[in-house]
């Protein structure tokens, strides 16, 4: 791509709606720059998956100015989950989905392909770039290092989703009903009365109790849960009202039932089918977060346990041969990701840096302290053994959880 002469940082690229099977025709996604693309700067591609929704049209420049500064050319794709051509795509005449088909176009090699041919499109055939990602959109980046690693110079990942290996160690990310039981034994039973007195929007209530975990500090959560869990047991319908709001139960509740919602159930299949997650469940305990997603992808695992849809395997062999340097970002007390799933996963990298953060999932106190935005620029600009790094490493060193 030339320099631009303009201010243009909006482009849109035409891909397969199917990279394995070009002849279904093409659909296009759109990419944006959070400035005029200038070739002398590094190119960071932020990458996000189906399920997340902070990198769309017009976004970039504010998450550029938040986390890079002015040093790079930094990308992000809104992807073909958003797109009418790839929606359409899946549908029925009768506007039913077909869930074969959504698999086929939504499947996360599909969202690979599509990074890869704007990274063509930006750099050429054998361009290297940058790329970064959070949680799920973490997993989609080492996704793509097992298949396009030898074009990424440097890798960034926060909260790394890998169910791969959750599934493989035996780990069960999901500590709600652990939590909940050491922090007051009798909220297990408030929980079965709750379970029993809204069985009927027993989706809406688990959901509900999720979705608390993404908006309660940790050191705040177990008061949070019992306050919940109380209401719910006293049936107090105005607090449960104050909180689906607070939480945006409602609101994500009715964007799973439009056709926007398919690329994210193709996605959470993704996360729930190598987890093990399937097969813990069915007992009295209660793991919101492993209900959630399988109430949301039920059609994808039905096809699963059909045996009519499968997924490949994780490449980790091919992450051995990579000399891309590699930062992992994890949160001790992440409830999303078990931290012991990272470190796994880092050792997979000849070249990498591990911090485990004295954090949760959303890193909060970690920015707000000003120390892990000069960790990553520095970390992009310079690489893990040049002394710029190291210095910002040191100084990011009391965020680090340390065992007591």
């Amino acid at each position: 791509m030339a320099d631009s002469k303009d201010s243009q940082i909006g482009f849109e690229q035409e891909v397969p709606l199917d990279h394995k099977n070009p002849d279904l025709g093409t659909g296009k996604i759109y990419y944006e720059f959070g400035q005029p693309y200038q070739s002398s700067k590094p190119t960071v591609i932020v990458i996000s998956d189906a399920q997340q929704f902070y990198i769309r049209q017009g976004e970039v420049t504010k998450f550029q100015e938040r986390w890079f500064g002015d040093s790079f050319n930094v990308l992000g794709i809104v992807g073909r989950g958003t797109t009418p051509d790839f929606l359409q795509s899946v549908l029925n005449e009768d506007e039913s989905t077909d869930w074969i088909k959504a698999w086929n176009i939504f499947n996360y090699q599909q969202w690979l392909g599509d990074i890869d041919a704007v990274r063509k499109s930006v750099l050429g055939d054998e361009g290297k770039v940058l790329i970064y990602g959070e949680s799920g959109g973490a997993m989609l980046a080492h996704q793509y290092l097992a298949e396009y690693g030898h074009h990424v110079s440097r890798a960034f990942t926060r909260a790394v989703v890998n169910p791969y290996l959750v599934g493989q160690l035996g780990l069960n990310s999901d500590r709600f009903w652990k939590e909940v039981g050491e922090f007051d034994p009798g909220l297990l039973k408030d929980l079965d009365i709750v379970l029993e007195r809204y069985s009927s929007i027993r989706p809406v209530v688990v959901m509900t109790l999720q979705r608390q975990n993404f908006f309660v500090p940790p050191d705040q959560l177990g008061a949070a849960r019992a306050k919940l869990i109380k209401a719910l047991a006293a049936g107090d319908e105005d607090y449960f009202a104050k909180v689906r709001q607070e939480y945006e139960v409602d609101a994500v509740q009715e964007v799973m039932s439009s056709s926007e919602a398919i690329p994210i159930r193709v996605r959470l299949y993704e996360f729930l089918a190598p987890s093990g997650a399937l097969e813990r469940m069915g007992g009295p305990e209660l793991f919101p977060d492993y209900e959630v997603q399988i109430n949301i992808s039920g059609p994808l695992i039905d096809l699963h346990r059909a045996k009519k849809i499968s997924l490949n395997d994780f490449p980790f062999r091919n992450l051995h041969k990579l000399d891309t340097e590699v930062f992992l970002l994890a949160g001790r007390w992440d409830h999303v990701v078990d931290y012991r799933s990272t470190i796994s996963l880092a050792a997979r990298y000849p070249n990498h840096h591990l911090f485990l953060a004295d954090d949760d999932h959303m890193f909060k106190n970690f920015e707000e302290s000003g120390l892990l935005v000069p960790l990553l620029k520095s970390f992009f600009e310079f690489g893990l053994t040049d002394s710029r790094f190291q210095n910002a490493l040191e100084k990011a060193s009391p965020r680090r959880w340390q065992e007591s």
